[in-house]
């Protein structure tokens, strides 16, 4: 668990960094509580809203 939760946490502050994806931190603080599984897919949803968002914004 805590290996997939170092992965996780690598690629959500890998794309703070490159994509600005905001609000990943709350799903590596809720990892601790509800688990991983969860989290990733409450980071996928956040990262895929925000980056179809920019993407709206550009065209």
């Amino acid at each position: 668990m805590f290996f997939c939760w170092g992965i996780l946490a690598a690629w959500v502050l890998f794309e703070a960094k490159t994509l600005d994806v905001r609000h990943g931190w709350i799903c590596l603080a809720l990892g601790i509580v509800s688990g991983v599984a969860v989290d990733f897919a409450l980071y996928l949803l956040l990262w895929h809203r925000q980056l179809l968002q920019i993407h709206v914004e550009k065209t």
